[in-house]
């Protein structure tokens, strides 16, 4: 009885968040995290990519890191979302041992803190990858901008069709969860290339990689609250849809 406890014990949860110019949103974020994975005794630590801001988000994090178990990692200019997951998961992979779980939540507070026990939970069951879904039942979208809206439907029903994964329907969604072992083993098998795409692609591209290695993926209803944001997003529609359809065009390419 004794040795499954020591191993919940050395179990790390360690969040993965990148952010830039969340200065609105960012303290009550890794607070709500910290409540709950406080109020459900998990061991955890917070780990914020600051991606070149510019605003007061770096004085924040630097008064929060005395009050949260919070590691922040620094890019001196912004370098985009694509190189704050390069960052952020290359150097999980490093410290991390093998039962951690690593999960990818964003910093405006639209990943629900309340959803990280049932991605905790299906991890401990077994699956490699939870991905917090808009399209299963219980899933969907709140106060969602009708172009990102069509954006996402499009870019998901494209990449389903292109890239098919068992259990999943969500390609592009942040909100994730990753057994420490599967991250490592996606940069082992591709290296400093386990990103090679731009702009917010790159999640995508990270979900299909791994999927060459493990089926072991499932999906969790998550309803996407576009209101709890407090500033713009930083996403440019129309260069992510031509990162998209690069991505694809290149994948084919290189299949044949």
């Amino acid at each position: 009885m004794q040795r499954p406890q020591a191993i919940l014990l050395t179990q790390m949860i360690r969040i993965l968040i990148p952010a830039y110019n969340e200065e609105k949103n960012v303290a009550r974020c890794l607070k709500d995290i910290s409540t709950i994975l406080n109020q459900e005794k998990e061991n955890f630590r917070l780990y914020v990519v600051n991606d070149g801001s510019i605003d007061k988000t770096p004085k924040i994090l630097e008064k929060l890191r005395n009050r949260l178990p919070l590691l922040i990692i620094n890019h001196p200019k912004n370098r985009g979302v694509s190189e704050a997951f390069r960052t952020g998961f290359r150097k999980l992979s490093k410290i991390s041992k093998d039962n951690d779980f690593i999960i990818l939540m964003e910093a405006d507070k639209t990943s629900s803190p309340k959803l990280l026990e049932e991605i905790i939970s299906k991890l401990k069951e077994g699956f490699d990858v939870v991905i917090s879904s808009r399209y299963i039942a219980g899933g969907g979208y709140k106060n969602f901008p009708l172009r990102r809206h069509v954006l996402s439907i499009a870019a998901n029903t494209i990449l389903k069709i292109f890239f098919p994964i068992p259990n999943v329907k969500d390609y592009t969604i942040f909100y994730r969860g990753y057994r420490a072992t599967t991250i490592k083993q996606l940069i082992k098998k591709y290296g400093k290339g386990f990103i090679k795409t731009k702009n917010y692609v790159a999640n995508a591209e990270i979900l299909i990689k791994i999927s060459s290695f493990t089926k072991k993926i499932t999906e969790i209803p998550f309803v996407y609250n576009y209101g709890k944001k407090k500033n713009a997003s930083a996403m440019k529609i129309l260069s992510n849809t031509r990162a998209y359809l690069k991505f694809i065009g290149k994948s084919l390419l290189e299949k044949f």
